[in-house]
């Protein structure tokens, strides 16, 4: 229920949307209207900070020689390429550094798919007997 709420709803931004994010939820097995808009907010943009600085560190760490390419060419991918408004946030937050334009991926199930196609098609097959899966 949650994460539909999420994947549905999230959203970054400097004010509140138009309309409130209401939910219908199961109390006690009381139905209930709730009002989680506040707390979309808050979750999503709890993120920005640590992605902003990182950013600033990659950056910084890198040779100067590239940091007009890489400020110019950030991907956001992934599942914060769904978060409305993530991508313009990230801009204006690392506009100190200079010109900053971060792309936002239409489909990241698709393209992290087609990523780590491309990677496993250039492990070396030796290094394959060292992966393992996950716990489930």
């Amino acid at each position: 229920m949650a994460r539909r709420w999420k994947e549905q709803h999230s959203f970054v931004s400097t004010s509140p949307p138009e309309d409130p994010i209401m939910v219908d939820f199961s109390i006690e097995g009381k139905a209930m209207t709730l009002d989680i808009t506040d707390c979309v907010q808050r979750a999503c943009e709890s993120i920005v900070d640590p992605i902003v600085e990182n950013v600033k560190k990659l950056i910084a760490g890198s040779n100067p020689e590239f940091h007009d390419e890489f400020r110019r060419n950030m991907v956001l991918a992934g599942g914060g390429s769904g978060i409305r408004g993530l991508g313009a946030m990230i801009e204006r937050r690392l506009s100190d550094m200079g010109d900053v334009n971060v792309h936002v991926v239409d489909d990241p199930v698709r393209l992290g798919a087609m990523g780590g196609l491309r990677l496993s098609m250039e492990v070396p097959e030796d290094m394959w007997k060292n992966l393992t899966l996950a716990s489930r």
